[in-house]
């Protein structure tokens, strides 16, 4: 089928979508670089910001799941609408709370806002481009995120901070949001469902699945309820790439929260807090500006590859296990190693991993379901990741660390690669339409 003309704008409806995920990444990291001030004046402990955090992870996860139903049944820009929205007004509000119960208050239902925009944005971005692009304009989703998020934030935010006060920091980042939301109910149409519904019936039975032939277009759940009935959530959980996306995403996230909140320690020189390679000054933000980068461009380079070819499972099961045997050359390097290799670990590493989050959250459970059911199928699988992967792994993570010691938490993302590359050997080798646009 070929593209329709109610999509020829989708360059710059992507651009939009890219935007307000970068701002989402900007409003959710706020309180990690603007935490050393918000610590200081609550009076709050290393502790204390751990359970922010966890609780932040745990509202994220149950935000998307519920957009997710939501979105299935009202439309994908009704959804982002509402919860940026929400966003835009909590992450502002951020910085008028008074004592810390008000602050993680406002942070828990801020959370349940941001993780309502994600499986919302991840379907409409993905169904906004031509079916031969999806995977990749999925990626660069993460790619705004990261940047705006991990990159440009940190800079940012101490800054504001250092100069008006961190109040004043939730204040500016919150404001843009507000506009990209308004830019988004002008211009922003939302693609038609039907042709993806179409599609799904057409190709249903074109072959076999699991072959990687190209007849393996869609999984069975996708021609399941192809005249346009919904799946209960329990049918959803229960088809076999849904699930596995599910675990792969605990992996990936695991991995991820892993490395940037315990594997950067070792970067340093103060052995007190667990530094190891005994980095010094402008080095340490260098290294972790390049890593993230490499994070954004490897999940670019491999869902390229995905779209070119269209597997998904070899793909993915190829990422996790770069990322493994990286991960293992990192925690297995000794503290004089050079400086280049030290770094080439790291970026094979991100690089590897970037892959599989755009690849298990965005774009595997979506396509192997209804597409009536695609976005609930996104955020079931980011709401498993989010609350086992970035929260309750991190938490785990941090006994491993205080117990066996920092070191030692490294070998947790290279088993957590491990385990990803095994879930994604058994995925079924669902391929989306490559039509080419018309």
């Amino acid at each position: 089928m070929g593209y329709t003309s109610a999509r020829s704008n989708w360059v710059f409806s992507v651009a939009l979508l890219m935007l307000m995920w970068g701002l989402v990444g900007l409003q959710r990291n706020a309180s990690s670089f603007l935490g050393p001030h918000i610590a200081a004046e609550f009076g709050l402990n290393l502790s204390g910001v751990g359970s922010i955090a966890l609780a932040f992870a745990v509202a994220w996860g149950v935000g998307s799941l519920l957009a997710g139903r939501l979105a299935d049944r009202h439309g994908t820009k009704p959804m982002l609408l509402i919860f940026g929205a929400i966003t835009a007004v909590l992450g502002w509000i951020s910085g008028l709370a008074a004592t810390i119960a008000i602050f993680i208050a406002i942070r828990t239902a801020l959370g349940l806002a941001e993780g309502g925009v994600l499986s919302p944005i991840m379907n409409a971005a993905r169904r906004t481009a031509p079916p031969a692009a999806r995977a990749r304009v999925v990626s660069l989703m993460f790619i705004a995120f990261i940047i705006l998020g991990m990159v440009v934030a940190p800079p940012l935010l101490d800054g504001i901070a250092n100069s008006y006060g961190w109040r004043t920091g939730f204040f500016i980042a919150a404001g843009p949001m507000a506009v990209v939301v308004l830019l988004l109910l002008i211009f922003f149409r939302e693609p038609a469902l039907e042709q993806d519904v179409a599609n799904a019936r057409e190709d249903g039975g074109a072959g076999p699945r699991g072959d990687g032939g190209e007849g393996a277009n869609v999984g069975a759940g996708a021609s399941a309820h192809a005249d346009g009935v919904r799946a209960p959530l329990l049918t959803i959980l229960r088809t076999k790439n849904v699930w596995l996306s599910a675990l792969m995403s605990i992996c990936s996230m695991g991995r991820v929260f892993t490395f940037m909140v315990f594997g950067l320690f070792l970067l340093g020189s103060d052995v007190a807090n667990g530094g190891y390679f005994m980095l010094e000054g402008p080095v340490i933000p260098l290294t972790v500006s390049i890593a993230l980068l490499a994070d954004g461009l490897g999940g670019f380079a491999f869902t390229w590859i995905a779209d070119r070819t269209g597997h998904r499972r070899k793909v993915v099961m190829y990422a996790f296990l770069g990322a493994m045997v990286f991960g293992l050359i990192f925690a297995r390097l000794p503290a004089d190693v050079p400086y280049a290799i030290l770094l080439i670990s790291i970026v094979g590493f991100m690089f590897c991993g970037g892959a599989v989050s755009p690849l298990a959250v965005g774009v595997i459970p979506a396509e192997a379901v209804n597409p009536r059911d695609a976005v609930t199928a996104t955020g079931t699988a980011n709401a498993i990741g989010e609350i086992l992967g970035a929260g309750i792994t991190t938490y785990v993570v941090g006994a491993i660390a205080v117990t066996a010691g920092l070191h030692a938490t490294m070998m947790v993302p290279v088993s957590l690669m491990l385990a990803g590359a095994v879930l994604a050997w058994a995925l079924d080798d669902v391929r989306a339409n490559r039509a080419a646009p018309g």
